[in-house]
């Protein structure tokens, strides 16, 4: 191991990339002057938790054998991939509640006003799939939300009369996903293939949810972050690391898997672990606004030591603080 670090190092001003290749997109880390991480660009596409941007994006589909597009919703937070040729309605019944995010379909469908769905259920093809996606915000009962199934199906058992008009019957499937729960309906035409069937379930299968945290908005300042709230001590005494978790550049939290406390790394100077480097702390994240938790004070000789705390997010890692600790004889 190294001894302590001399007091003339000083702190980079620097901004720093780190790209993180999830399905296809990438997801970036933005370091601000002091090394802090923000999540910054576009929004993975990727298993929740993501971060889930307004930016719709152009995605082959060779399952298909087809291209389509994933339509990112930043306002639901969720986002789907839907095949060429499908046409899609977002918000089709605006402000009520339960909150209808889309509708898509097969073929250009046209929508009523009382009886919202009436005109798409009865101008589906016979080949045609029609569906429409349902959030409720206020659980009425968490048990009627099984967890999302790894890949959806049709299930005669769930055919009912639906509510939007009673002109056909749907596929109802209740689910919960990322601590949310939906409702999707699926109604397909007389004569739908196996293939017609498969394109359906898979725009289902595409779903993702973005687990909402809601932390409001963190000032960018010399407070967020992770920071010491013990800067001295000695080798068996508490060394305390205290901050928030991940942000946007916005300010609002962003997933993130853990933060790692390491003693004696320079981020500067390679990954972690090189030249003697350990790490001292892992701190899971999860849904946390903030955090404060500790280690122990190494077995070293007295001097100044360098601790580097990172932010580590699904692909990738950034610097998320920094600080000095002082080992006493």
């Amino acid at each position: 191991m190294r001894g302590p670090i001399g007091p003339s190092i000083e702190r980079a001003a620097t901004i720093l990339f780190v790209a993180a290749a999830l399905a296809g997109t990438t997801a970036t880390l933005v370091s601000h002057r002091d090394g802090r991480a923000t999540s910054g660009g576009e929004g993975p596409v990727s298993d929740p938790p993501l971060l889930i941007d307004d930016t719709d994006r152009r995605v082959p589909l060779p399952e298909f054998g087809m291209e389509g597009t994933t339509y990112l919703d930043g306002d639901d937070h969720v986002s789907l991939t839907i095949p060429d040729g499908w046409h899609v309605i977002e918000d089709p019944l605006p402000d009520v509640t339960p909150r209808f995010i889309l509708a898509a379909g097969s073929w250009d469908f046209s929508l009523g006003n009382v009886c919202w769905a009436g005109p798409a259920l009865r101008q589906i093809p016979a080949d045609g799939t029609f569906l429409w996606l349902i959030e409720y915000e206020a659980d009425p009962d968490r048990s009627s939300f099984p967890q999302r199934p790894d890949r959806f199906s049709l299930d005669k058992g769930s055919l009912e009369w639906n509510p939007e008009c009673g002109t056909r019957r749907s596929y109802e499937i209740l689910f919960g996903d990322s601590g949310r729960s939906f409702e999707v309906h699926v109604v397909v035409g007389d004569e739908v293939t196996p293939a017609d069937r498969g394109v359906g379930l898979g725009i289902l299968d595409s779903l993702r949810v973005q687990l909402l945290v809601d932390c409001g908005v963190t000032p960018l300042d010399e407070d967020y972050g992770a920071h010491l709230e013990t800067a001295a001590g000695r080798p068996g005494d508490p060394l305390v690391v205290v901050g928030t978790t991940f942000r946007t550049e916005g300010g609002r939290w962003a997933p993130s898997v853990r933060i790692e406390v390491w003693w004696d790394y320079n981020w500067r100077w390679g990954p972690p672990g090189v030249f003697g480097s350990y790490r001292l702390l892992t701190i899971e994240t999860g849904a946390k606004c903030e955090f404060r938790a500790s280690a122990v004070v190494p077995d070293v000789e007295p001097g100044v030591y360098r601790v580097s705390i990172l932010i580590v997010y699904e692909g990738g890692h950034g610097v998320f603080g920094e600080g000095r600790f002082t080992v006493e004889g």
